[in-house]
């Protein structure tokens, strides 16, 4: 029996699967290994079992999630293929989740003698000719990016979008550069079934709904995709014979389809405010198509060159991307603002003075702390005249896109939080919390002293005055960073938890010097 769905989300990730697949939301599932336990309630009709001996039969599934290392009891694994394949309806789908007998990771504890005995293991090509024998046709294998049940983002051998952060071991580095990471990834994910994984479900989709469009019938191809047991799935797609390629992100889950459509939206409106100012059209995605079926909803837009920032960061080039990111926001500054007298509409649309409850889970403190910066900062912009231009609302990182072997930018993404009237430099203010965390590897407390001790100011104060911020300025600008970010944290109520505290103390240090 499948218990009730965890988390804010339900059967969000379990929908979003089975729509990739082409299979129904109602699909019996199986599911074996206690590496994939979590996935037990993701599915509405799932069946759980930690090992082969206790295989259901004479039942069959639609979809099957597989551990072999961890599906040892009464079958040999590698035998046990065939059972499973006995188990699978015609249209069956099944995941295995193996492990590499040759991953980096396994052969070091190999050597320290700390390697587990039972459970099985392969090689890249012993596990394809395993389930080939089994009689399972249709395989596509990928590679994860990091440990096998903790990654969520797998990726084709060979493809250009593979990325690996640049703190990983130089081992992985060097096969990466020789095209063979597959080779000592710790492990892999087959997606096996008839039709293969591009005829069926979501991609079978998208291909018809491009021909449909004038696209012609592009032949499309699963570079990589974003495996996550919260928000959408996403799908790497190239087509064959032609450059570039193009991202899809399937969601099942209303309020996150509402956000993915925000950002859709709001790419369209920034490249009408932005029309002839290539230095910021030319890093936007382009909006593909939005299509909803069968409950999910699917959003494609094209895929821009680069990697995450955060995975090539380092102290040789990060103040080249920091020059190059704030470039970008003055250029769109340059192209959207108006000069806008602050009145009490204005500012209510500007600064709102309540943090959304369900975020903050009660906490008063907190609470009560961001409306009487809110209030102080609308009393001290009240009637002031500004330009207001528009913003991406979570700049930083974990959104702009930078060439891994130059650093330079090629793009900004993820727009669902952006705003088309916003206070000059708050973005920039945003970067460089950011920055300040990750590099420093600091809290948010402590990363906010750095940038309130004014030293980063007068560091770029030639960027800060093309982006619209005077030294008078200044201090209204963090405080509205402090509550975007506040803002942010509440939507996900996991991630205010784990930095309430932190929370507490930035405001109690604004309130403390700024009285409000």
């Amino acid at each position: 029996m499948t218990p009730p769905p965890s988390g804010p989300t339900g059967y969000n990730a379990g929908d979003n699967l089975l729509h990739l697949l082409g299979l129904a939301p109602e699909s019996r599932v199986l599911i074996v290994g206690e590496e994939l336990r979590p996935w037990w309630d993701r599915f509405r009709d799932c069946r759980f079992i930690g090992d082969l001996s206790s295989l259901p039969a004479p039942d069959t599934f639609l979809l099957l999630l597989v551990d072999p290392a961890s599906a040892e009891a009464a079958l040999d694994p590698k035998g046990g293929f065939a059972v499973l394949k006995g188990v699978m309806a015609p249209e069956a789908v099944l995941l295995v989740f193996a492990v590499n007998r040759w991953g980096l990771r396994h052969l070091k504890a190999r050597i320290r003698g700390t390697m587990p005995t039972k459970g099985a293991r392969f090689g890249y090509r012993g596990l394809q000719r395993a389930l080939a024998e089994a009689g399972i046709d249709g395989q596509r294998l990928f590679v994860p990016m990091g440990p096998l049940f903790e990654a969520d983002e797998f990726a084709a051998p060979g493809t250009e979008f593979m990325e690996i952060p640049r703190h990983w071991n130089r081992a992985y580095h060097l096969a990466h550069r020789l095209g063979a990471y597959h080779e000592m990834a710790d492990g892999f994910l087959v997606v096996a079934g008839d039709p293969p994984l591009e005829f069926r479900g979501t991609v079978r989709a998208i291909t018809d709904w491009l021909a449909a469009n004038g696209e012609g019938a592009p032949r499309l191809r699963v570079e990589r995709f974003d495996l996550r047991l919260r928000g959408a799935l996403v799908l790497f797609l190239k087509e064959r014979g032609r450059p570039g390629g193009m991202i899809a992100r399937l969601v099942s889950d209303p309020a996150l389809a509402s956000t993915l459509g925000k950002n859709a939206a709001f790419l369209t409106s920034l490249r009408d405010a932005t029309a002839g100012c290539d230095a910021v059209t030319a890093l936007l995605p382009h909006p593909l198509l939005n299509r909803c079926v069968d409950g999910s909803s699917v959003f494609v837009e094209s895929l821009l060159p680069g990697v995450i920032a955060w995975k090539v960061v380092s102290s040789d080039n990060g103040e080249g991307i920091a020059l190059q990111a704030a470039d970008f926001l003055v250029a769109m500054r340059d192209a959207s603002s108006q000069r806008v007298i602050l009145r009490e509409r204005t500012l209510d649309e500007l600064i709102p003075t309540r943090l959304a409850e369900e975020g903050v889970s009660g906490d008063r403190e907190v609470a009560d702390g961001f409306a009487r910066v809110a209030h102080a900062l609308r009393q001290g912009l009240a009637d002031r005249e500004l330009g207001l231009g528009c913003s991406h609302g979570d700049f930083g990182y974990g959104n702009i896109l930078v060439d891994p072997g130059s650093a330079r930018l090629t793009g900004v993404i993820d727009w669902d939080t952006a705003r088309l009237s916003e206070l000059p430099g708050v973005d920039f203010y945003n970067f460089l919390l950011q920055r300040s965390r990750i590099e420093k590897g600091s809290g948010l407390f402590s990363a906010w002293q750095d940038l309130v001790r004014g030293l980063v100011f007068e560091r770029y104060r030639e960027l800060w005055l093309k982006l619209g911020v005077t030294e008078d300025l200044r201090d209204a600008v963090g405080r509205l960073a402090l509550l975007r970010y506040l803002a942010r944290s509440a939507r996900y109520p996991a991630v205010f938890s784990s930095e309430r505290d932190e929370c507490r103390s930035v405001l109690a240090h604004v309130l403390s010097e700024w009285p409000a």
